[in-house]
């Protein structure tokens, strides 16, 4: 009898753990996926010009992310600069003692050094587009509500900053979203950059 036992319970577990190896429903992540890693563009394939070991990165990322909000900015942020303002297309290069290179739109900017993209300038006039989710217009309350689970960094009434991706080894390279509020507390603008920019 104890053998009968000893063996259903052997079954529950596996049919429980069978379970729990299904593949998630489209539109969520497994814990530990890092939703934005497969919209990062790579300089060469398969390669991160940030990468570092795996250990090092912390990564928080705003939960319910809408895929049809418009095209999401921070899928060009680590990538080849050149190539991303090419993907976007209509901006202009200039240079300047703090980036190198600056692409720069009627609504957006990108900026960096050294051919990577580090900041990400998603300006008041973008309608359309958005950064991390965050698109102009949006209030305040919505903001706060969609980056649920990242770390808040400061709270201000006219901005409110939070770290998407922490970096164990040098906190400079920290990657943070700055969201910027007008006076009726909707969004007007928002950076995604390098804590050290």
């Amino acid at each position: 009898m104890k053998r009968w036992l000893c063996l259903v319970g052997v079954i529950a577990l596996m049919l429980c753990g069978a379970g729990l190896a299904e593949t998630p429903e489209a539109g969520y992540s497994t814990p530990g996926e890092d939703p934005f890693a497969a919209e990062v563009p790579a300089t060469v394939a398969g390669e991160d010009p940030f990468a570092v070991e795996a250990e090092a990165l912390t990564t928080a990322a705003p939960a319910n992310l809408d895929a049809d909000a418009g095209r999401e900015l921070s899928r060009w942020f680590g990538g080849d600069i050149a190539q991303a303002a090419a993907e976007i297309g209509g901006l202009t290069h200039e240079s300047s003692d703090e980036f190198a290179d600056s692409y720069l739109g009627d609504g957006l900017a990108l900026h960096g050094n050294g051919g990577v993209v580090t900041f990400v300038d998603l300006r008041p006039e973008n309608l359309t587009d958005t950064l991390c989710g965050i698109q102009n217009g949006m209030t305040r309350a919505d903001v706060q509500s969609l980056m649920t689970g990242c770390p808040l960094m400061w709270d201000y009434e006219e901005e409110l900053c939070w770290l998407i991706r922490a970096d164990a080894q040098d906190e400079l390279r920290d990657e943070i979203l700055v969201v910027f509020f007008d006076e009726d507390a909707r969004v007007a603008g928002a950076w995604y950059r390098v804590a050290g920019v």
